[in-house]
């Protein structure tokens, strides 16, 4: 990440079994700066060489690389010592859970426009956690059973509890779960500007720039199980 952070393109590798989406995330990619594609690959162990010998900063993993999500798990976990894992998969409950909980840096559902790939290479690459919102509710709203104190801490996330008020923890759970303003205001009797002040403060008490950052905070949180 060091060569990233001193102003260095972003090094992304696409690991993808499709070509027509190897193609259109690397025309994506390719038309913003800072970003350069160091390898395509269509398999597992040619994803597993590409990153030992192109070092990039995010590889791409299309969860259907695998020929079982069980398997797809045991790559990431290979993987994620030497690279940040962007995972590329369905809007799957089991998938998102389980790619998430070994570690993956973000998921990308592929179903999303091509527009956020960029946004979420960049995070994952800065350490951040990054998640296609169709894919937040499974996170937030988990399953009974999980075992969440295993699931790692992601950068930037601490122990230490923020002092929201018991609404201002009301709009962001309901935010988190993909409630507009205006249904946040009608689920808790409150005006729409009375949401939006609230939201406002949260994000300034969690030092986030804005509804995108705060809902991924609240879900790094839920996994912790704190």
């Amino acid at each position: 990440m060091d060569e990233y952070a001193s102003g260095a393109p972003l090094r992304v590798a696409l690991a993808l079994a499709k070509p027509i989406e190897r193609y259109g995330l690397r025309a994506a990619l390719a038309e913003e700066d800072g970003i350069e594609i160091v390898a395509e690959v269509d398999d597992v162990a040619a994803a597993e060489r590409a990153v030992v010998a192109r070092r990039p900063d995010v590889i791409v993993l299309d969860c259907d690389l695998s020929e079982s999500l069980g398997a797809g798990v045991d790559t990431v976990v290979r993987l994620i010592p030497q690279t940040a894992v962007l995972a590329f998969g369905p809007l799957d409950e089991e998938c998102v859970i389980q790619m998430v909980a070994a570690g993956v840096s973000g998921y990308l559902y592929h179903g999303e426009g091509l527009a956020l790939a960029s946004e979420a290479v960049r995070a994952c690459a800065s350490g951040q956690a990054w998640y296609s919102p169709a894919v937040v509710p499974f996170l937030v709203q988990g399953r009974p059973g999980w075992p969440r104190h295993r699931w790692p801490r992601r950068a930037g996330t601490t122990a230490a509890e923020p002092t929201l008020t018991e609404r201002q923890w009301e709009v962001l759970r309901l935010a988190a779960e993909g409630q507009a303003n205006k249904e946040i205001a009608q689920a808790l009797g409150l005006q729409r500007s009375t949401v939006e002040e609230h939201l406002s403060r949260v994000y300034a008490k969690l030092g986030l720039r804005g509804r995108a950052q705060a809902v991924r905070w609240y879900v790094e949180r839920e996994m912790r199980g704190t």
